[in-house]
């Protein structure tokens, strides 16, 4: 994604939340072996937004996800005597600082005639449809994991968009689900582009297909591939043979990983 990210230079990036997972929060039962900690966590995510900040974007928009709610419920459920004390998600990541806006869990943010939220209290393969119920005009979505787009309109003949954005995460670490709940979620991001003219956007999702991307044409490898320099694609055999590749040393990565 930060490829893809370097090569088209973003004017605004949306995270659209659980950034944070906030494991140890969770009331999912945990595995006590895993080897996690709140603040390993908010550690690795202050490294990402480091990332994400060399970009340049001009907007830099952060959605609060139900993960990072997990923090507040806590302390309200747990601890209410120290609300207020305890630093928020918001001033642990220095967001401010940043020059991130934040939109708090279960609110949402506003960019021309789009709409975008974490969820709008439900999940699964059809949330997309629920939040174009609920927005009635465009909108992007998180949360369920899943990659989906949903074209509507409206009676006065305007066409729109409801997306779902997929995920980033590891699907080992969400042990929380069973494989049959894991097979639809989808390793996914987006890209937005706004007509100033009007104010809609041009909405993509981009899977990650064998760890690869394609983006205006060009063919993006993921950081543990030979080569992570973009490539023009000029055949769909081409395009296949990368794959191929690129599965074969995952393959033997995992192996590796295996035997040690």
């Amino acid at each position: 994604m930060m490829s893809v990210a370097k090569h088209i230079k973003p004017y605004g990036i949306i995270i659209y939340g659980d950034f944070v997972d906030f494991y140890k929060l969770s009331f999912h039962s945990k595995d006590p072996s895993r080897k996690s900690s709140i603040k390993a966590e908010l550690t690795e995510a202050k490294e990402h937004l480091d990332e994400l900040d060399t970009l340049g974007a001009k907007e830099k928009k952060y959605v609060m996800g139900n993960h990072e709610y997990r923090l507040e419920r806590y302390i309200w459920e747990k601890c209410p005597e120290f609300d207020g004390l305890i630093p928020s998600v918001e001033e642990y990541l220095g967001l401010k600082e940043r020059g991130w806006d934040v939109i708090q869990y279960k609110k949402y943010g506003k960019q021309g005639h789009f709409r975008y939220t974490h969820d709008v209290g439900v999940a699964g393969q059809f949330a997309h449809y629920k939040a174009a119920q609920a927005f009635q005009t465009s909108n992007g979505t998180g949360h369920t994991h899943r990659a989906g787009v949903h074209y509507f309109g409206t009676v006065e003949g305007d066409s729109k968009i409801s997306v779902m954005f997929g995920w980033g995460g590891d699907k080992e670490a969400a042990d929380y689900a069973n494989e049959t709940q894991k097979k639809d979620w989808m390793l996914s991001f987006g890209v937005s582009y706004e007509n100033q003219a009007d104010k809609c956007h041009h909405v993509q999702v981009i899977p990650l297909i064998n760890y690869t991307a394609v983006v205006n044409g060009k063919l993006f490898e993921a950081p543990f591939t030979k080569s992570t320099v973009s490539q023009p694609i000029k055949t769909m055999d081409q395009l296949l043979e990368k794959q191929r590749a690129i599965n074969r040393a995952e393959t033997k990565r995992l192996a590796t990983r295996k035997k040690h």
